[in-house]
């Protein structure tokens, strides 16, 4: 059985612990032959300490979210809202149904920039050819299933 459950996404990064400005980048691969791997990292700000990481910043973790924003989905997931065009159109809306298929196994390999250029062409589509769907969260879940985005060499068909 499929749960829903709300998340809120954060950014984790890492500042520079010599000038306490700048921001810690990758600059290259993992390290050959370390175990665990390690990420080498510069400041963006002042540019004099490499550091090895086991991880590279910044990277994004999903926290379960109690309370408000819990009853924020409940109240809309239900019916006609979710299936409105709003899921596509209300950035409200958008982002917890991209949460949500981004949670899903079949969408987890697609981030969210390819995921909201998806859903421009997908309301382009829909624009273009004056269609209304019943669900518009089933029309994009199988927009994407049917190979939007496109994966590598692959044409785009409409």
């Amino acid at each position: 059985m499929e749960k829903k459950i709300a998340v809120q996404q954060f950014q984790i990064d890492y500042q520079c612990d010599d000038c306490k400005e700048g921001l810690m980048r990758p600059i290259g691969n993992v390290i050959e032959g370390s175990d665990p791997p390690l990420y080498p990292h510069i400041c963006n700000n002042c540019g004099e300490k490499e550091i090895n990481f086991e991880v590279m910043y910044p990277y994004s973790v999903m926290e379960e979210v109690d309370g408000e924003r819990t009853n924020f989905l409940d109240k809309y997931d239900e019916d006609k809202e979710f299936k409105n065009i709003k899921v596509l159109k209300d950035d409200k809306f958008w982002i917890v149904f991209r949460t949500e298929l981004t949670l899903m196994d079949e969408f987890k390999h697609i981030d969210f920039q390819s995921m909201d250029k998806e859903r421009d062409v997908a309301i382009d589509w829909l624009k273009a050819q004056g269609v209304r769907k019943k669900n518009y969260k089933s029309f994009f879940k199988n927009w994407l299933r049917r190979g939007h985005p496109p994966k590598e060499g692959q044409k785009m068909v409409y």
